[in-house]
């Protein structure tokens, strides 16, 4: 599945998408987004925050963008409030429907296409 939101998201808003997957293989799933422009010398630099997360079949086990251990994400940690790419990499998802969302965690220049 490829989505290019076009309409953005602002502060406090969640989008979500359905994803199913079947057993047998990695599910992979990568955020991205050009950020606004930032004072220079900023820190943080990241001016537009967005976050992924993405959750498993059973509701409960969640997984946030760029929380690794070995090159495959682990679950606990917490949201990515530092990069303007966040990846989710599982590699043996249970089969059944996951939800991917994208959180506008603070978007002062939106809104943020993605």
């Amino acid at each position: 599945m490829f989505v290019d939101d076009a309409a953005g998201i602002s502060t406090g808003a969640t989008n979500t998408y359905p994803y199913s997957v079947n057993s047998g293989q990695p599910l992979k799933v990568s955020l991205v987004w050009s950020d606004y422009p930032g004072a220079p010398l900023a820190s943080p630099a990241l001016v537009n925050n967005l976050n992924l997360k993405v959750t498993a079949p059973d509701h409960t086990t969640g997984y946030w963008g760029n929380q690794f251990s070995g090159g495959w994400t682990t679950t606990g940690g917490s949201a990515d409030n530092t990069n303007n790419v966040e990846n989710v990499y599982i590699q043996n998802p249970a089969p059944g429907q996951w939800k991917v969302e994208i959180i506008g965690q603070n978007v002062p220049q939106g809104p943020q296409t993605y």
